[in-house]
């Protein structure tokens, strides 16, 4: 008897296995479904985002229609949305809740190619309460950095926790966009609290009340020093050469000097490194670069050294200066 009920359980099992995965199995004995060139008329863009895929095994095929689907999830900022980013932004505003909702509505094999072609669908009004949802939790992120920047007395700390409240909004602009591309026509989403241009400027301000004395040690190209204070310069920061400053920055070069040849290229490896220093003689910030540089012209190498290390002081200086400090004790 033992065996008969287990049997018949067995046979439940794969019964109810077959049904639901049914419309997931790739057919040739059907003519081509119209999603496969264009909109299923049983899902409609107004409630379904909805994706496609095909390969010829099925189970890739699958995994490429989630795909199409992940990938209107992707918002990518740039200077022409705020002139005050250097470099695109990419933000992957999709998550494991949402990707979860991922339904293969429908599979079919074609007769002719083999392939199999597969569709999918993602419910617009779950995407938008977990966007939703997202979006507050960014706009809690941001209020608490905004409250900490406005009681925090050290000015090294004070322009992290701004920066933090800039890169959440502009996390959660990209978060909006999404919202905006999934919301059904005629919703409009709600209005931020805060305005990223204004986020940006408090923290320029923020900047320029930073006073740094700059400081060069083993730098036997003679450059460094310059390209330096050039860097504070384009960065923001206030250059203070007196023992009043807040911080002092200390640069330093080490360069491999064996400049072999190769190929008829002088090449030099080495590194350039910070340390930031605050009045209690604290070390805030250390970090380092790598150079690399390669030249025809053996005499020419210290003056591409400078080249970039003035690059790189310009383009990441504030960058490390905020990721890679520690908060005062």
């Amino acid at each position: 008897m033992m065996k008969l009920f287990h049997l018949i359980q067995f046979l439940v099992l794969v019964f109810l296995l077959s049904a639901c995965t049914a419309g997931q199995v790739s057919q040739t004995n059907r003519t081509e479904p119209g999603w496969v060139t264009g909109d299923d008329t049983r899902y409609s863009s107004q409630t379904y985002i909805t994706g496609q895929g095909n390969y010829k095994y099925l189970n890739k095929a699958k995994i490429n229609a989630r795909e199409d689907i992940a990938r209107q999830f992707k918002i990518v900022l740039n200077s022409e949305i705020f002139p005050f980013l250097t470099a695109p932004r990419t933000y992957v505003t999709s998550n494991d809740a949402l990707l979860s909702g991922i339904q293969i509505i429908d599979a079919w094999q074609n007769p002719a190619t083999l392939n199999h072609h597969v569709f999918a669908t993602l419910s617009r009004k779950r995407a938008n309460t977990i966007i939703k949802n997202k979006i507050s939790k960014l706009d809690d992120s941001t209020r608490t950095a905004i409250d900490n920047a406005t009681i925090e007395k050290d000015k090294l700390q004070k322009l992290i926790y701004a920066s933090q409240a800039l890169d959440t909004q502009l996390e959660r602009f990209a978060y909006q966009q999404t919202l905006n591309n999934i919301l059904p026509a005629g919703k409009s989403p709600a209005t931020p609290v805060w305005q990223i241009p204004k986020l940006n400027d408090d923290l320029k301000k923020l900047l320029h009340r930073i006073r740094i004395k700059p400081r060069v040690i083993n730098d036997d190209t003679q450059k460094i020093k310059k390209a330096l204070i050039e860097g504070l310069k384009l960065s923001g920061l206030t250059i203070d050469s007196t023992k009043s400053a807040d911080f002092v920055l200390q640069a330093r070069l080490i360069l491999d000097y064996t400049n072999q040849q190769v190929d008829n290229r002088y090449d030099t490896k080495g590194e350039l490194k910070i340390t930031l220093t605050d009045q209690n003689r604290k070390i805030r910030v250390k970090h380092g670069w790598p150079i690399n540089i390669s030249v025809e012209q053996a005499d020419m190498t210290n003056k591409v050294i400078a080249e970039q290390a003035l690059n790189i002081f310009a383009t990441q200086l504030q960058t490390a200066l905020i990721q890679y400090s520690t908060k005062e004790k």
